[in-house]
């Protein structure tokens, strides 16, 4: 209880220290930024839930401080190695994500969508994944958001509206992992959209997105090839032939 209490207090201290004065920007976005790294890594690899919980939690309050700063959309934050900023081709957002590992090994999932533009609007992501029945084909907003890490965007058209493939990556538990293919769009306000039922399956099956689930200890590659202009992906053999197909 002590050591939860010493931390809560560090954590009350960082949220303190991140109030900056009307400083340069960029000095601003520094210091944010340090103290983003180091929650960070206390929600990783801090030595209880507890302690994890809180830092995931002083991140997220930090982090809407700092998209606030003017011309934070450009900032990479890349001294910040717990969380994932990915940018699509034409910049028009981008997408910030990380993970807490929970008691039970599972992962929950927290982030947001940055809106290029002075506005500086943002869409949070809130990780509803649990209630998801059939993540498959579910259409969902950021607010019913299917949590993962996303590791790459790539622009695309069809019949003239803009759409983003999203490669993404969710811990799932402590036997298997998944990779998954979503499609974001924005509808006609402005409002973002995850999923479309385009992925073509077996026997005329369509779907909203792609999950390949693989073992811990695999790691198989699911990305998009620009020579090829196609998603490619490694086959999966199971380990036991009965499992084909499944």
């Amino acid at each position: 209880m002590k050591q939860l209490f010493t931390y809560i207090l560090i954590c009350a201290s960082a949220l303190a220290f991140a109030q900056p004065a009307a400083d340069d920007p960029l000095e601003q976005l520094q210091r944010y930024e340090k103290n983003l790294a180091v929650l960070g890594d206390s929600t990783v690899s801090g030595s209880n839930w507890e302690m994890r919980e809180q830092a995931c939690i002083a991140m997220v309050k930090i982090l809407v401080k700092a998209l606030q700063v003017p011309n934070s959309f450009d900032y990479p934050f890349d001294s910040v190695p717990t969380i994932s900023v990915v940018y699509p081709e034409d910049r028009a957002f981008r997408l910030i994500t990380w993970q807490l590992q929970l008691k039970d090994m599972t992962h929950r999932y927290y982030g947001t969508i940055q809106m290029a533009g002075e506005e500086l609007e943002m869409y949070p992501l809130i990780d509803m994944s649990m209630f998801i029945a059939e993540p498959d084909y579910a259409v969902t907003d950021n607010d019913n958001w299917y949590g993962q890490i996303y590791y790459n965007v790539k622009k695309f058209k069809y019949k003239k509206e803009t759409y983003y493939l999203l490669f993404g990556w969710d811990g799932n538990d402590m036997w298997s992992n998944r990779k998954i293919v979503d499609i974001l769009s924005f509808d006609d306000k402005g409002q973002p959209v995850f999923g479309r039922p385009v992925f073509e399956f077996s026997e005329g099956e369509v779907r909203s997105r792609v999950m390949i689930e693989y073992k811990e200890d695999a790691s198989p590659a699911l990305v998009w090839d620009e020579q090829l202009q196609m998603i490619v992906f490694d086959y999966l053999q199971p380990e036991n032939p009965m499992s084909e197909g499944i």
